[in-house]
């Protein structure tokens, strides 16, 4: 079983492992350093996790209460898998979300890039906007600003990050419209 140093003092790899704790519980830790709390399970003959958060915003003992919380649900005949959680309501929201889940997997150096124009460009101007209130004119003042710094090219990846939150939001129910379409 894993102890809170033992989670403090995971250090990072060149590619994503997991680090066993009891009953299904798992700390993640990215090649950037990020640490985030997995519970596995089996249901209907599959594998399923589920993202329970970031250390050190849950403490282990905090992950360990979540997971007991589930496991009793699961007793009881509940599915965590219908379960549905809170939707993201801002952009910002949706868009760490689809970096939890899109983007685990991909190189740290493209990681990298993705979340300093986020920082940098995206986060600034549309973060706390609510998902369902971003117009395609809000977009495109975000993507004009930055063509008039003469990064055109920073600008249409700027527009393809944000098309790739929003598709991801539409897919996960949290907003039904995509104000790049």
């Amino acid at each position: 079983m894993l102890t809170e140093l033992k989670v403090k003092n995971a250090k990072p790899r060149n590619s994503s492992y997991m680090v066993r704790d009891d009953k299904g519980l798992y700390l993640r830790v990215d090649p950037s350093g990020r640490k985030y709390w997995i519970f596995r399970y089996w249901e209907n003959d599959k594998e399923h996790k589920l993202s329970l958060g970031p250390y050190p915003d849950l403490s282990l003992k905090d992950a360990r209460l979540k997971r007991d919380e589930i496991q009793t649900s699961r007793a009881k005949g509940e599915s965590p898998m219908r379960k549905t959680p809170k939707a993201p309501q801002t952009f910002s929201e949706a868009a760490d979300e689809w970096l939890n889940v899109r983007m685990q997997d991909k190189a740290e150096s493209y990681l990298r890039t993705v979340r300093f124009r986020l920082n940098k460009y995206i986060l600034p101007a549309l973060g706390n906007w609510p998902l369902k209130e971003i117009t395609s004119g809000n977009i495109l003042q975000v993507c004009r600003r930055i063509e008039e710094t003469g990064h055109e090219e920073t600008a249409k990846r700027v527009k393809t990050v944000i098309g790739q939150i929003y598709r991801f939001a539409i897919a996960a129910g949290y907003t039904d419209s995509d104000p790049l379409a």
